[in-house]
C-alpha cells in the first residue's frame, strides 16, 4: 500500500507522471511481445518454413530488449529520485535534531534518533525506489492488457475482469502468514 505521506514529497507527482508514461509505453511493448511469440508458434505449428519465423523472433527480440531497456529507465529515474528525496529528509532531520538541542534529543533518546538517521532514512528511500514502478505497473498493465483482450474477444476480456480480484484475493489468502 502506497503511504499518501509520499504524494506531499517535493517531485513527486512529475515522478509518477513520467514513470507512468514510460509503463503505459511498456504495456504497448508487452503486447507487442506477445504478439511476436505467439505469431511465431503459430507460423511454427502450421509447418511453414523456417526461413518465416525469423521475422517473429527479431521481432520479439526487439520488443523484449525494448522492454528491459524502459524497465531500466524506469529504474534509474525511481533510484535517483529515492536517493535526492531520502538525502532532502536526512537534511530535515539533522537540521530539526539541531534546532531542537540536545535537551530535546536526551528527552528523544539518542538511540531513537541515531537509529532513525542512519537506518530510517535509508529504508525510505528503499520503500520509494521500489513502490513507485510496482504500483505504477500494477495500475497501468493489467488494465491495457485487459482493454486489448476484450476488443479482441469479449468473452475472454469479461472473464478476465472477473478474475482479476479473484486472483488479488488469493494472492492476499496466500501470502498470509501465521502468527
Amino acid at each position: 500500500m502506497i503511504d499518501k505521506r509520499l504524494m506531499r514529497l517535493p517531485g513527486m507527482r512529475t515522478i509518477m507522471t513520467m514513470l507512468a508514461g514510460l509503463a503505459l509505453v511498456q504495456a504497448f511493448v508487452i503486447l507487442g511481445q506477445g504478439h511476436f511469440l505467439a505469431a511465431g508458434i503459430v507460423h511454427a505449428w502450421q509447418r511453414k518454413p523456417l526461413t518465416g519465423i525469423w521475422v517473429f523472433v527479431i521481432g520479439f527480440a526487439v520488443a523484449y530488449t525494448l522492454r528491459q531497456f524502459i524497465t531500466w529507465i524506469r529504474n534509474v529515474i525511481a533510484e535517483r529520485f529515492a536517493r535526492k528525496t531520502a538525502g532532502n529528509l536526512q537534511r530535515q532531520l539533522l537540521a530539526k535534531v539541531y534546532a531542537l538541542g540536545p535537551a530535546e534529543a536526551a528527552t528523544e533518546g539518542t538511540g531513537n534518533l541515531v537509529t532513525m538517521a542512519l537506518d530510517g532514512i535509508p529504508e525510505t528511500q528503499n520503500y520509494i525506489e521500489l513502490i513507485l514502478n510496482k504500483i505504477l505497473n500494477m495500475m497501468i498493465i493489467p488494465w491495457v492488457l485487459l482493454v486489448y483482450i476484450f476488443m479482441q474477444q469479449h468473452l475472454t476480456g469479461i472473464a478476465l475482469l472477473i478474475m482479476f480480484p479473484v486472483i488479488i484475493l488469493f494472492m492476499i489468502i496466500l501470502l498470509r502468514r501465521p502468527r
